[in-house]
């Protein structure tokens, strides 16, 4: 009589994110990858959200076949300084001049072998850079100097094209 295969719940592909392994997942092989998009920042998969999660509801990548989990971290926020404006802004409210840092929302995605628990690789995405002329997602100029401008985050299109890019990469 053959053992049944121990089921996989949503539950533990969102601990591979945390390094835990799940035995039981399918092995990381062949020439597509099913996977799931993680984000960290639910604990869960969010079939609304990402379009590539959708192939694990309509049921054409079950859970037991999952390979790979892309897991998008928890700290949406994360970003880098990529240029300047200069040190002659002026703010109205005031005449305090001061640097304008152009930022870059950034986030590091990591795609986990589920059956391991291991990082596979990793990839850093980057949302839109600021220009000095046009109009910042945010920008504080009630703090001190210098003054940060930031471009948009990371898109969930981004994401959804490099997990549908990871599913049909080679085996590494």
């Amino acid at each position: 009589m053959p053992t049944p295969t121990p089921s996989v719940t949503e539950e533990d592909l969102a601990a591979v994110c945390a390094g835990r392994a799940i035995p039981s997942a399918a092995p990381y092989a062949g020439t597509v990858h099913p996977l799931v998009v993680i984000d960290e920042w639910l604990g869960r998969y969010v079939d609304s959200v990402y379009a590539i999660n959708k192939k694990l509801d309509n049921g054409t990548w079950p859970i037991p076949k999952i390979q790979l989990v892309v897991c998008v971290p928890f700290d949406h926020d994360a970003s880098v300084t990529a240029g300047s404006c200069g040190r002659n802004w002026k703010r109205k409210s005031d005449g305090v001049a001061g640097e304008l840092l152009l930022q870059r929302y950034k986030m590091t995605i990591r795609v986990v072998v589920a059956r391991t628990g291991k990082t596979l690789q990793t990839k850093a995405l980057v949302g839109s850079l600021p220009t000095c002329g046009g109009k910042f997602s945010s920008l504080d100029l009630s703090v001190e100097p210098p003054w940060k401008g930031y471009g948009s985050e990371v898109t969930v299109s981004q994401i959804n094209q490099y997990a549908t890019a990871v599913s049909n990469q080679p085996v590494k």
